[in-house]
């Protein structure tokens, strides 16, 4: 869960930044300044303008960045993750929030 909260943050950041005129100067709550991760958040949110609202379009991507949140965050890497369950929630989250 606190993967998916950080990715909120990150979508969050990208629709509603904090200064419009350096929109990346913060970097990101999950992986810092990875840039694939930083292009997929950009991706994901068709350039800033948009909630993800399917999972499957962010599916393979999704797994890959956990994959690489849980070993730098190992109060987080206890978990176990199934790779068949989309996390409902997150897209429900995102599409619902009227803070986004």
């Amino acid at each position: 869960m606190e993967f998916e909260a950080k990715l909120i943050l990150d979508v969050r950041q990208i629709i509603v930044p904090y200064d419009p005129t350096q929109r990346d100067s913060y970097g990101r709550f999950a992986l810092g300044n990875n840039i694939d991760y930083n292009t997929w958040i950009e991706d994901i949110t068709n350039g800033g303008k948009a909630v993800p609202t399917d999972f499957e379009p962010m599916r393979l991507k999704y797994f890959e960045y956990l994959d690489l949140f849980l070993p730098n965050n190992p109060y987080y890497s206890y978990m176990s993750k199934d790779n068949s369950l989309a996390p409902k929630v997150l897209i429900d989250l995102l599409k619902d929030s009227k803070c986004l």
